[in-house]
């Protein structure tokens, strides 16, 4: 993908209820989302995530630091998809 397509896609307003998968866009740093994780066992779960863009990794292979996204999900992190959270509901008086 492009420079110029991932920059029209990030300005993109998403439409609530759409699940995004991780391999085409990322939500904000460490904004709360909903987040579908996949299991070992091949099951897939919704947990409340977010995702830490700033997160430095280390290659033992190259001896190279590079950044990668780091989610908290509790226990497996293996996230696919996620969407934002839908809007709280409004409480009569």
């Amino acid at each position: 993908m492009s420079e110029k397509e991932r920059t029209a896609q990030q300005a993109a307003p998403l439409q609530q209820g759409a699940w995004i998968s991780v391999k085409d866009r990322l939500p904000d740093d460490d904004r709360q989302v909903l987040a579908v994780k996949q299991l070992k066992s091949g099951e897939r779960q919704i947990c409340l995530a977010y995702c830490n863009l700033d997160h430095m990794e280390y290659d033992a292979e190259t001896g190279n630091h590079y950044f990668a996204p780091y989610w908290v999900c509790g226990g497996n992190n293996n996230i696919i998809f996620w969407q934002d959270l839908p809007d709280m509901p409004e409480v009569g008086s």
